[in-house]
């Protein structure tokens, strides 16, 4: 899995739990951990809540294909969904 497609898988994680409701992310039990194959490839997710209270809860996604140096730092993406609804994406993997 080349650069861009690891990215790409990191996204596509990311979006699951954007989509899911503030009441479904605060009340989530952490870490969730779990591995995704792609073309024969595996790779580990990794999701954290770093904070959470009544107004906002927020959410780091972690990917990584348990190799050297991804599995000591992973690919990771975070964001911060609001009571209201409102998603603030915190940080940009562009590296």
């Amino acid at each position: 899995m080349n650069k861009e497609e690891f990215k790409q898988l990191l996204l596509s994680e990311k979006k699951k739990y954007i989509s899911k409701s503030f009441e479904e992310l605060i009340s989530m039990k952490e870490p969730v951990t779990y591995e995704i194959e792609i073309r024969g490839q595996k790779c580990q997710v990794e999701v954290f809540i770093l904070e959470r209270n009544a107004q906002y809860v927020q959410v780091s996604v972690n990917i990584d294909d348990f190799k050297f140096p991804k599995v000591i730092m992973p690919l990771s993406e975070s964001f911060v969904k609001y009571a209201d609804g409102r998603v603030d994406i915190l940080n940009k993997n562009d590296s």
